[in-house]
């Protein structure tokens, strides 16, 4: 029998971002910039937001990791925050470039991730959004992991009120 090794942590956090990146992915098919500005009804964000806020994080947590900038900070500084979007329709980046954004910096999460070690997720990390003052480089990836689920999940209700179907399925299983 062979040994069998358990992934680190590093590994299980770039795994679960990396199925977040497939739900948004398969929840923002066909979803033009037109659609990505329509608010739901009752309140709440669009789809641009959500997407902007999304490769802002990734970006940040990017940093976090390795130090450098996927894009310039600057450049979704509108996407920040967690309050509602305050910019109009006219002033909101455009849905292909906020996409191209959020799949290269979570690319960037991936990859950090996925060659980090325990000790170096151990490290005090940069900042903390929590507000943890013990706040480790692996206790910032988690946040920032559900995080990204959370916004993920409200892409799939977004891309329903756009008047697209759902895209996510539960596998055929045999009883």
């Amino acid at each position: 029998m062979g040994t069998q090794t358990r992934p680190g942590l590093g590994a299980i956090l770039a795994g679960q971002i990396g199925v977040t990146a497939y739900v948004l992915g398969k929840n923002l098919e066909g979803i033009t910039h037109e659609d990505s500005l329509r608010h739901p009804s009752a309140g709440g964000n669009s789809l641009n937001w959500i997407v902007g806020h999304m490769a802002d994080a990734r970006n940040k947590l990017a940093i976090a990791l390795t130090e450098e900038p996927v894009f310039s900070p600057v450049r979704l500084a509108m996407y920040d925050g967690t309050e509602e979007a305050t910019y109009s329709a006219d002033e909101a980046l455009d849905f292909d470039e906020l996409q191209a954004c959020c799949q290269d910096a979570g690319e960037a999460v991936i990859s950090a991730l996925t060659n980090m070690d325990d000790e170096a997720l151990s490290r005090p990390a940069p900042f903390s959004v929590t507000g943890n003052p013990d706040e480790t480089v692996g206790s910032l990836a988690s946040t920032f992991a559900f995080h990204d689920a959370y916004h993920a999940g409200q892409t799939g209700v977004l891309r329903r009120v756009c008047g697209h179907p759902g895209v996510l399925t539960p596998p055929d299983v045999d009883a």
